[in-house]
């Protein structure tokens, strides 16, 4: 799996891939571990490390089973994890979204038919606990 969201909720990105692990999931890229090595901002540093810290970050999105994309809250916006989503839905990934506490940043690409939403990140644990006993 692969977890998209805004490195501005780097605390809510860090809860959702430790659960998913915990469950037995394997994560392709964990994105926030690479911005916590390099200063803790995702979106900070040499091009060098800019530049493949997006290639990885694609490259496990394309190669995930399923993207958990957690809608980003209004106050925290992102560009980098509808790129994600994007690229893992042309790709045929399942895009798996909750919807954070409070306003959201829209994204008219959240209404895809490819796309399963949550009312929260609770309920897209639920789902994401499913699929792991089944797996």
């Amino acid at each position: 799996m692969y977890c998209a969201g805004a490195s501005k909720d780097l605390d809510r990105c860090e809860r959702a891939i430790a659960a998913v692990r915990a469950m037995g999931h394997e994560v392709t890229f964990d994105w926030c571990a690479h911005a916590r090595a390099h200063g803790g901002d995702a979106n900070k540093g040499s091009a060098d490390v800019l530049s493949e810290a997006a290639r990885l970050c694609l490259s496990g999105a394309m190669r995930a089973d399923f993207v958990w994309l957690l809608v980003p809250p209004i106050d925290k916006p992102t560009a980098g994890a509808w790129w994600e989503a994007a690229a893992a839905d042309a790709h045929g990934v399942t895009i798996i979204a909750s919807d954070p506490d409070g306003p959201m940043q829209a994204c008219l690409f959240l209404f895809m038919p490819s796309v399963r939403r949550f009312d929260s990140d609770a309920d897209a644990l639920a789902v994401l606990a499913e699929m792991a006993r089944a797996a």
